[in-house]
């Protein structure tokens, strides 16, 4: 059993959802997250998938199959930054392999993106809004596909948009009078 008394995934460590959620933000903002990458604890889970690497892409897809799985059954349920985390480890390791419960997994990320006002075109790659629209036409034209986030919303979920802060400069005339 784990967090709250879900079943875990085989091979999972006890603080999954932990380690997920710092990767998750860490994905997102690496030097405004506050996080260091080398304390967050997931080098182990991606070990799977480094390691079928030598034994070819369909050992790479069984292993990112596999973990995916493992982690959707624990992310399902907490969602948030878990979520993005599990898509971001997995999506980190294995690109270019699509089985199943990744797909799962890359939806469940953008999904939570997607919900907390995440702005399409400041944040998402082009594979990420190649991956989206594929599977919502419309991709973030489409009411209430990709919208903005309403006033307020961005506390402890992404970080605000950036604002520019520019120092008032004198102009030339100005400072031929000093």
């Amino acid at each position: 059993m784990s967090l709250f008394g879900r079943k875990r995934g085989p091979n999972l460590p006890p603080d999954i959802v932990v380690i997920l959620e710092r990767y998750g933000r860490w994905s997102f903002d690496p030097p405004g997250s506050g996080i260091d990458v080398a304390q967050i604890g997931h080098d182990e889970l991606q070990q799977p998938l480094i390691q079928a690497y030598p034994q070819g892409p369909q050992a790479v897809e069984a292993a990112a199959e596999e973990l995916s799985r493992n982690l959707l059954e624990v992310t399902r349920p907490a969602g948030g930054w878990p979520a993005y985390g599990a898509y971001k480890l997995v999506e980190d390791i294995a690109d270019g392999v699509h089985p199943p419960s990744k797909i799962a997994l890359i939806e469940a990320g953008l999904e939570f993106l997607r919900e907390r006002g995440v702005p399409w075109n400041s944040h998402l790659s082009s594979k990420e809004k190649e991956f989206w629209v594929e599977r919502h036409p419309g991709g973030a034209k489409r009411c209430g596909t990709w919208r903005t986030a309403p006033s307020g919303s961005w506390a402890g979920n992404v970080l605000p948009p950036l604002t520019l802060n520019i120092a008032w400069v004198p102009s030339r005339s100005q400072d031929a009078d000093r």
